[in-house]
């Protein structure tokens, strides 16, 4: 299974490298901060900004075709979020939120060295 997949990237940008290139480096320099935030709200249970932080991921995830995370960070992004999800439910989201980017980051890294 592919962690992430550039063929939305590829028709933004009419397959110029330099351009996914960049596009790839803003990708993994925002997803750590990102992830960061999230794990912050999380540890303070702010509910709004978890919300808030999924949604700005959002993005993101669904540029890189991120497949595994698309039904999670919407989940996340819910306004009613601590209504809807149990504070586990919601901690067993971001946790495999954490893992995916991580891994997506590594390999981003691998695939395109510079």
């Amino acid at each position: 299974m592919m962690l992430y997949n550039l063929s939305v990237i590829q028709m933004m940008g009419g397959d110029d490298p330099s351009f996914i290139k960049s596009l790839l480096e803003v990708f993994s320099s925002s997803i750590p901060p990102d992830l960061l935030d999230l794990n912050k709200a999380l540890e303070a249970k702010d509910f709004n900004r978890i919300s808030f932080v999924a949604h700005k991921m959002k993005s993101t995830i669904d540029n890189l075709c991120v497949d595994s995370l698309k039904k999670v960070i919407r989940e996340l992004e819910t306004k009613e979020l601590n209504r809807t999800y149990s504070f586990e439910e919601i901690q067993e989201k971001i946790i495999e939120v954490n893992k995916v980017l991580t891994e997506v980051v590594e390999q981003m890294q691998l695939d395109y060295p510079n």
